[in-house]
């Protein structure tokens, strides 16, 4: 934090600075594709994005480029979380707590942007930019919250599924 800041303040700047099509000279095409194999539910994920563009007119003055991108992943494991009591004296760890659960989730990405500028000098630049991005995700996660302490057992169940819209 900086002084001008409350103590516990959280601080700070992000300089988002998006793609032009000024960024590169003439046209640009740009083409990404992966994928990932999920082993335990058998399945393929995959991504795939694009980016095209160029400058333009008499002078190159004016400039358009269009992005669009897609992800899919669809996944699942077994986790073990374990939390610890040590003896300050001895040194010995003991288990206090145990979660075992299976988890499953996806999520699902789509975006894409328009951008379009006009440079009429060296030292000016006008520019319009829309963006679209879609984001779900599903998660499912199902277990068993054990204490050896007190022998207690509860049941974990947790479910969710938030989308999101962003233009």
């Amino acid at each position: 934090p900086l002084p001008n800041l409350p103590a516990d303040a959280i601080g700070g700047t992000v300089n988002l600075v998006t793609r032009s099509a000024f960024d590169r000279d003439g046209r640009m095409l740009g083409l990404e594709i992966g994928t990932t194999y999920n082993e335990r539910l058998g399945n393929w994920n995959a991504q795939i994005g694009g980016t095209a563009g160029g400058v333009f007119g008499d002078r190159r003055q004016f400039g358009a480029l269009a992005t669009v991108n897609y992800y899919h992943d669809l996944r699942g494991y077994d986790q073990v979380d374990q939390q610890f009591s040590i003896n300050a004296t001895t040194g010995a760890s003991t288990v206090t707590r145990a979660y075992y659960y299976d988890r499953s989730e996806e999520k699902t990405r789509v975006g894409g942007g328009l951008a379009f500028d006009w440079r009429p000098t060296d030292n000016t630049q006008f520019f319009t930019k829309a963006l679209y991005s879609y984001d779900y995700r599903w998660l499912d996660q199902r277990g068993t919250d054990y204490r050896p302490a007190d022998g207690r057992v509860d049941v974990i169940n947790n479910y969710r599924e938030p989308k999101n819209v962003f233009q």
